[in-house]
Order: structure tokens, then sequence, then C-alpha cells
């Protein structure tokens, strides 16, 4: 933005990528879901504030907390705005104003937020919405992505990604959709959707990062914490969810060996394993082992013990060719998509050359 010094123009790109999904997930706890749009409007002041703030002053030590309270702030201003306008009722009166004596009216303890990180995600992927509403309503308002880049997820044009987030966020208070997480089988149903979201938004960032797109890396890193927050929980966690952190990690141990400094694709034979990220691979394999605790085994399972095989290979050599071949051969039973058959091709060919190399 011209005038904006890069550091902070970066700062503030990072913090509203990085904070604001929180943010909005604390305020539409307080307000409720069908005031999601000035949960948004709020989040977008502060940035605005920090447009105008940050470049004549000095950004503050912590952008985020700096974040968090000038939403608490804003947020006031606007319940006694709304206490005045509606001093007639009340009850609705008494209620804002022991808010508005409540210091702690958006917490700041990291539990707190991660409960209410929690509850917008299966908020989000609430049944009342079709799989694409529930993808651009989560990518919105978790992450923060504008609708240009969700149009390119969905590739819908950028009007009608628009239109789906408004009809989207018009079904759930027509719905009385309640911010909260579910329980008995509503949870499992709707987890399915937490999850294929959160593998999609770690996909998507893994594809960006592939170009040297430093903001790739950055969803990878929110898929991960928004994936390790429903892991964490002991209503929410299921293997499976382990099973997709546990790929994240190993993906992410090896992210800035894929690519050259020019953005050349490097391949997996080709990589500096030195540079791979031991301590993330060991917790890979810690939420691998959690995954395990289960009677099923899903895709995320099996892709990620197929990544576990590459991250314990010293070498491109030593990879344990015929494990992974075996990992495929279940995968492609689950999922026999194209780019599943082509990877079970590559591994099937590995394997005899390994066993032609050992004859």
């Amino acid at each position: 933005m011209e005038g904006i010094p890069t550091d902070v123009h970066k700062t503030i790109d990072h913090l509203f990528r990085r904070e604001a999904g929180k943010v909005v997930a604390l305020l539409t706890r307080q307000f409720g879901f069908d005031q999601i749009d000035l949960a948004e409007d709020i989040v977008q002041e502060v940035m605005l504030k920090a447009l105008d703030q940050w470049p004549r002053k000095s950004m503050p030590e912590d952008p985020a907390r700096w974040m968090l309270a000038t939403a608490r702030n804003l947020a006031i201003d606007h319940l006694r705005r709304q206490s005045f306008l509606l001093k007639h009722g009340d009850e609705i009166a008494e209620h804002f104003e022991s808010l508005l004596q409540n210091e702690a009216f958006i917490p700041m303890l990291p539990h707190e937020i991660e409960d209410d990180m929690l509850r917008m995600i299966f908020t989000c992927c609430h049944p009342v919405l079709s799989r694409e509403s529930q993808i651009a309503l989560a990518l919105r308002t978790l992450v923060g992505f504008s609708t240009r880049d969700i149009s390119s997820v969905l590739d819908q044009e950028e009007s009608a990604v628009a239109k789906r987030i408004v009809r989207a966020k018009a079904k759930m208070r027509e719905a009385l959709v309640q911010f909260e997480v579910p329980t008995g089988s509503e949870l499992e149903d709707r987890s399915n959707s937490v999850v294929n979201i959160l593998y999609l938004m770690f996909s998507l960032g893994y594809k960006h990062g592939g170009n040297n797109d430093p903001f790739g890396k950055e969803l990878c890193e929110d898929a991960l914490r928004l994936t390790l927050i429903v892991a964490s929980h002991p209503i929410c966690a299921r293997p499976k969810t382990h099973a997709l952190a546990a790929l994240m990690y190993f993906q992410l141990a090896r992210f800035e060996t894929r690519t050259s400094l020019e953005g050349r694709s490097i391949s997996l034979q080709d990589q500096d394993r030195s540079r791979w990220d031991k301590l993330v691979i060991e917790k890979g394999f810690a939420q691998l082992a959690e995954s395990a605790q289960g009677e099923s085994v899903s895709e995320y399972h099996l892709e990620a013990a197929i990544l576990g095989c590459h991250c314990e290979a010293a070498t491109y050599a030593e990879t344990n060719w015929d494990e992974i071949v075996s990992l495929y051969n279940v995968l492609f039973a689950m999922n026999d998509s194209e780019m599943v058959r082509q990877a079970r091709e590559i591994a099937v060919q590995e394997s005899r050359m390994g066993f032609q190399a050992r004859d």
C-alpha cells in the first residue's frame, strides 16, 4: 500500500492472516453468530487503525495482543451505542451494561481463544450449508481469505463467491445456528467436514509454497494449528485428526527443500535431507502414534504413514519402498484417483529396482 513502509505492511498483512479468525471467533461468541458481519467489520476497522497508526508511530511490541485489545474497545463502543438505542429494552440494556463493566469482555487466555476457534470451525461446517459454502465461509472467517482467493479455490467467479458467502450467513441466521461444538451423532458428521476443510487449507498452502510464495507456508501452519486444536479437544479428538496432523508435520518438515531459490521444483530424490526439520518429524511420529489408538483406518492414516516412511529414511536409496507399496495398495482401494494411481506406480517401480539391486 502506497506510503506505508514495507515491514509495517507485511506485519499488518501477516497479522490479519493469522489473527483475524481468532478475533472474529471471540466477538461472535459475545454477539452471536447472527452478528458475524459486525465481528468482521470490527476486524476490518482494526486493520485500518493499524494502517493509520503504525506508520506514524512505532509498531506495538505484541501486535496480536494490540489487535485483540483494539477489537475489544471497538466492540464496547458498539455496545454503548446499542445500549443507548435500545435503552427502552431493560433486559437488553442490563445485558449490555454488564458486558461494559466486564474488563474480561474479550478474554486473552490461549485456551479461551482456542475454544472459540474450535466453535467457529464447527459452526462453519454446519450441515445446513453445502460443502462449497462451508469451505467459503471457513476460509473467510478462519483464515481471512478474500473473495478473490476463495474464487480460485472453488473455481468460481468472484461475484458468485461473494453471493455464496452472503447466502451462507443468511441460512445460518434463518436456522438459528448456535455458536457451539455439537454433540452426539452430529459431532461425528460435522467432524468429517471439519477435517476435510483443514486438509484442503493445508493442500492449498502446500501448492502455493511450491512457487516460493511465503503465504503458502503460513497457510499450512494455520491449517496445522487449527487441526491441533481439534485433535487436542477431549470431545472432538478423533484418530483421523491426529493422522491429519501427522501428515501436516511430515510435509512441513521438508517444506523449505522442495524448491530452489529460483522457484524450481526439487524432486524428493534430490532434496537435501540434512535440511529436513527433525524436531517437526518427531512431532509427526508422535501424532501418528496417537492416530493408531482407533480401530478404523482413514486415508489420512495411510498418507501420513507413507510420508513417515520417507521421513525416517536417511537417504532416498534407503527408503522402504516395499512398505510404501503396501500402504498405497490399501489407499488405492479407498481412493482410486489418478493421482494415487500414479504415485502407486512410482512406488512399485522403485520397489522393483531395489529388489533387483539386492538380487
